[in-house]
């Protein structure tokens, strides 16, 4: 029996999908574009350009399910759908590129509104789940405080203002003002492409050749979406806390540590989480696989030998691993007095991953 399996809704599931689409917005491009690109069936027999955009497509698609598959279809790690996509996010950039470039040398506007009704849908996505990044933009926002249409001393958030003045939760506010956004940027794409279309048609400009109004309201659309994805301007506050630590410096001077510590051959027990790049610093070290993948590779009974040969562990493989093992080399956890009775702490290594806080590996030696 597993040890890590979690209960995940499928409202859960919906969620990580549209996480997925909000981190990398042209993974919808990809899907949908390039199908309207290889409409034209004249394009399968005249254009190279073509035929390797349905190769790329077919090989997209086949990552998109096969990611989509592991994460959403299974309970394992749902919400790792995000991090797979990242994986192949370059492969994703060049079908969406080569696609537009095939739907704009054509020039059919059918395939522009088309291309106009995807974008749509995508905003649509992108604004109602970006409910987080709202609040704290309107949280970000100070503006003076008023009763009875009189300016009082101070300021206010800008949210807790119109939850104040309405008497409506923000778990209610936020949609509206989502579907607000919407609209407002609907129209600015509009009123923007109708302005550009003029300007370019002044005869002081000269332009001889004018883009169509769908395909400028496509490409400010284009542009937008672009914006409000997890971009540094206006995106995802991930981007903007990002970590500013030397994460290999530190992991080469913990290693460097370990390897004055830890002879070459020894048999290491490993139980120091996650961040496992200091062992490659231990030339020949003996580890125990299994337990690099933790709690997710752990089961609860089965034949021990079975489980090993598949990659998996339970509690009596942990048992005969300690008992070979010369050192452990472990996280900030505090250890019971069973491992201590056989093991003692001789060094603690410097922080690793200063970007979670000060994460450092303890070092214990088999007691003589």
């Amino acid at each position: 029996m597993q040890v890590w399996n979690p209960t995940v809704t499928n409202i859960s599931r919906l969620g990580a999908l549209f996480e997925g689409i909000r981190n990398h917005p042209m993974i919808f491009f990809a899907i949908f574009l390039p199908l309207l690109a290889l409409f034209n069936k004249q394009n399968w027999k005249n254009d190279e350009k073509a035929r390797s955009l349905a190769l790329q497509y077919a090989f997209s698609v086949l990552l998109i399910f096969m990611h989509g598959w592991a994460a959403l279809g299974h309970n394992y790690c749902v919400s790792c759908f995000t991090t797979y996509v990242g994986f192949y996010y370059p492969i994703i950039l060049l079908v969406t590129v080569m696609a537009l470039q095939q739907i704009f040398s054509e020039g059919k506007r059918t395939h522009y509104w088309v291309l106009i009704l995807i974008l749509a849908t995508l905003l649509f996505i992108l604004y109602y789940t970006n409910f987080n990044l709202i609040k704290n933009i309107l949280m970000s926002i100070e503006i003076p405080r008023m009763k009875n249409l009189q300016i009082l001393e101070g300021t206010a958030p800008l949210l807790v203002t119109i939850i104040n003045k309405f008497g409506i939760n923000e778990n209610q506010l936020i949609p509206y003002i989502s579907t607000l956004l919407l609209i407002s940027t609907i129209v600015l794409i509009l009123f923007s492409a109708w302005l550009i279309k003029n300007l370019l048609s002044s005869k002081k400009l000269g332009f001889k050749k004018i883009p169509s109004y769908t395909f400028l309201s496509a490409t400010i659309t284009v542009i937008i979406i672009i914006l409000i994805g997890p971009t540094l301007l206006i995106g995802s506050n991930r981007l903007n806390e990002r970590c500013h630590a030397d994460v290999l410096y530190d992991y080469d001077q913990a290693g460097s540590q370990i390897q004055q510590i830890i002879e070459p051959g020894a048999v290491v027990y490993w139980c120091g989480g996650k961040y496992v790049t200091p062992l490659l610093y231990i030339p020949n070290a003996k580890i125990f696989t299994p337990v690099l993948n933790g709690i997710y590779s752990m089961r609860v009974g089965g034949d021990r030998n079975s489980l090993e040969k598949a990659g998996y562990y339970n509690k009596e493989s942990l048992d005969i691993w300690l008992e070979k093992s010369d050192y452990m080399l472990c996280d900030n956890r505090i250890l019971s007095e069973y491992y201590l009775d056989m093991f003692e702490q001789v060094y603690k290594t410097a922080p690793i991953n200063n970007c979670e806080g000060r994460y450092n590996l303890k070092i214990y030696k088999r007691y003589q």
